[in-house]
């Protein structure tokens, strides 16, 4: 998972694969936090969703 700032790079995150999974207003007002994830592919092939420690080789 990732945050980031509206006015930032939602834009490039998303072209690399990031989903968005929430936002939340922040300051400057008009202003948000994008909060973002993205599904990682183990070197085994198994499919490990980022952020789960348990899943990684």
């Amino acid at each position: 998972m990732l945050y980031t700032i509206t006015f930032q790079a939602p834009g490039f995150y998303r072209k690399q694969g990031w989903k968005r999974l929430g936002e939340v207003p922040c300051d400057p007002p008009g202003t948000s936090r994008v909060f973002m994830t993205k599904e990682l592919a183990a070197q085994t092939g198994n499919r490990v969703r980022s952020g789960n420690a348990a899943n990684v080789a």
